[in-house]
């Protein structure tokens, strides 16, 4: 199927080899979702492998690998990212409120670019065209439609002295715009973008044949919570005056805005279904029980430090319980990360990782371990 796919060139599978790849996403009125299939490379279960004598091993894998199909283990997965009125980026309510912002802003900065061009409208209507000029000038011409050429010439500069007026009273009303809007506290529209909350959900299922393995399933949720966003920013500015009201909530929470702090919760669901399978040659047959993991996960980061020397620090704590009695991975964590940006692409971050068994920290006999580094964002070509 993959393969007769790609002969065909459908969109949404991959080229031959690399199995079947379908992907759905679709824009929904309280979010996007995306379910995606993707056929993964088969191969037979290592403890089965393992369960075959050794003399017959090595040729039993190779027979059984000959005998897997390319559907023989498909990934299903599903992806929900929230986006509304209280998740998400951006909404069309947004939309709506920012062009009121904008509009109670500008209040008052345009009535000297209307005045201008109501007097160009009506000196145009006034004068008269030449009598001997072409059909485009004629009185069935709309006045704003007809050239210039149109005109006497002490008409014509009476009309090129009001269009100049008009470009003048554009050209002057610029930068007060500009000020305008960042007096009502749109300079920090971004700041309030990102600090939105945010609601993701994902799951996935492996529903493998036995040869490849157990069957598997994944989910996941995780909450993002800004205490200074835009969604507070829309609540508090949505009546008569947005612009004011939206410059004084800006103005109460400016030094909150310049730690950007965020608080988020992580849960993740892992479940390993019971398998049992035996291969008609070699006695090889392996049992396992189910198994299931469950990591829950705290967390809370801000700004610290000036405005010029800002380090960014985020902390977060998590609990794993595994349902697996022959390993001990029932523990508990705690991460520390401060970042450092060093220019617009670099940042130097140091992390501080912390277990209740030192285990589970790396191959050290403490139960604290400090990592440094640098992070480099690579910029697309052409960007």
């Amino acid at each position: 199927l993959p393969q007769i796919a790609s002969a065909f060139s459908l969109p949404g599978f991959a080229g031959p080899g690399k199995g079947l790849d379908l992907e759905f996403n679709r824009k929904l009125q309280w979010g996007s979702l995306k379910l995606q299939a993707v056929s993964q490379e088969p191969k037979v279960f290592d403890a089965l492998v393992e369960n075959i004598p050794t003399q017959f091993r090595a040729g039993a894998k190779d027979s059984l690998g000959k005998t897997t199909g390319d559907l023989d283990n498909v990934k299903i997965s599903f992806s929900l990212n929230a986006e509304n009125g209280h998740f998400g980026r951006w909404s069309s309510n947004s939309t709506v409120w920012i062009s009121n912002v904008v509009r109670d802003a500008q209040k008052g900065l345009s009535d000297r670019i209307t005045a201008a061009d109501e007097a160009l409208q009506s000196g145009m209507r006034t004068f008269t065209p030449n009598p001997d000029s072409s059909a485009t000038c004629g009185s069935s011409v709309r006045p704003d439609k007809r050239p210039l050429s149109c005109y006497q010439p002490a008409e014509r500069r009476k009309i090129e002295e009001l269009i100049d007026a008009v470009v003048s009273a554009v050209a002057d009303a610029d930068s007060p715009r500009h000020a305008a809007l960042d007096a009502a506290g749109l300079d920090r529209l971004d700041d309030l973008v990102n600090n939105q909350d945010q609601l993701i959900i994902n799951a996935t299922f492996n529903p493998t044949q036995p040869i490849v393995g157990p069957k598997s399933a994944t989910a996941s949720f995780r909450w993002e919570h800004g205490f200074v966003n835009l969604s507070h920013a829309q609540a508090v500015s949505s009546g008569p005056n947005p612009a004011t009201q939206l410059h004084e909530y800006v103005r109460i929470n400016s030094a909150t805005l310049d730690r950007a702090p965020r608080a988020w919760m992580e849960a993740n669901l892992s479940k390993t279904f019971a398998y049992d399978y035996a291969l008609s040659i070699d006695s090889a047959h392996v049992v396992r029980p189910s198994a299931f993991t469950f990591e829950p996960t705290v967390g809370y980061g801000q700004y610290i430090g000036s405005s010029d020397q800002r380090i960014r620090a985020d902390a977060g704590v998590q609990y794993r319980f595994s349902s697996k009695q022959s390993v001990r991975e029932n523990r508990w964590a705690g991460t520390l990360v401060l970042t450092q940006k060093l220019s617009d692409q670099s940042s130097a971050v140091l992390s501080l990782i912390w277990a209740d068994h030192e285990d589970f920290v790396g191959t050290v006999d403490k139960r604290l371990r400090a990592n440094v580094g640098v992070s480099y964002k690579l910029s697309k070509p052409g960007s």
